[in-house]
């Protein structure tokens, strides 16, 4: 007699995922900045490196540095509120970003403007390369706060789901183990 596990996968931007989880129309989650530890709890499931995307034909250096990426060219994504700090003390606040977006689901468009570069997760990197061959991963040659992924968990959740909740954690643990050596 095997039990199975039904799951509902709903992609939504990061504030509305918390909307979800409030609503109960979701028991998990996935996001980038931990936002109520007294209503969730959180379990880091990835933590990477951040790196510069830009044109290959922009020639920056493979190893880069501020003085390498002028701020008025650069696709800002605010990553969390550890990276704005260290973003704002590496550079001038009061030149503008070429654009600044709220989410990191499709900054590949705007990476096609001349000179422009974005700042993101090495995997995030990877996949904007393969949907347009045309990027570049460039690394900073300075520190930089790596990107972590949570997964959001409803703290009040029934007994029987916060079980299959349990379940599902370990399965992506596993995976992630084997999978990011």
């Amino acid at each position: 007699n095997q039990k199975s596990i039904h799951l509902h996968l709903i992609n939504k931007a990061e504030g509305e995922i918390y909307n979800v989880l409030s609503a109960k129309d979701a028991d998990i989650g996935i996001v980038w900045l931990t936002s109520n530890p007294k209503k969730y709890d959180y379990i880091r499931i990835v933590n990477d490196s951040m790196c510069v995307v830009s044109q290959s034909k922009n020639n920056l250096p493979k190893s880069v540095s501020q003085s390498d990426l002028e701020r008025c060219n650069e696709v800002y994504v605010n990553w969390s509120d550890e990276y704005e700090i260290w973003h704002n003390e590496n550079w001038n606040e009061s030149v503008k970003p070429l654009i600044t977006i709220n989410n990191s689901n499709n900054p590949v468009n705007y990476l096609s403007l001349n000179k422009s570069w974005l700042i993101c997760p090495v995997f995030m990197a990877n996949h904007l390369i393969e949907r347009n061959p045309s990027l570049s991963i460039y690394y900073l040659d300075f520190y930089s706060p790596t990107y972590t992924l949570y997964l959001v968990i409803n703290k009040f959740l029934p007994a029987h789901k916060r079980k299959a909740v349990q379940f599902i954690v370990r399965a992506l643990e596993t995976y992630l183990k084997v999978h990011n050596k």
